[in-house]
């Protein structure tokens, strides 16, 4: 198993941080029709976003990785 240095670790939180942002960004952009417009038996946005946001328990639950 490689070791995770702390140039990982501040690259990996860079990253997810970015991301998080962009996440934000778009999806406040959206109306709430936007959201919920699903395509045929595909997941809306809101309920992707919603199945993220309930993962983070997972992360949590690792914890830290330093």
């Amino acid at each position: 198993m490689a070791p995770f240095t702390k140039e990982d670790l501040e690259e990996a939180h860079s990253r997810l941080t970015r991301l998080a942002q962009i996440f934000e960004l778009r999806l406040g952009g959206l109306s709430a029709t936007d959201l919920d417009r699903r395509d045929g038996e595909a997941w809306s946005v809101r309920q992707i976003a919603f199945h993220l946001e309930s993962s983070l328990y997972y992360a949590e639950a690792v914890g830290r990785l330093s």
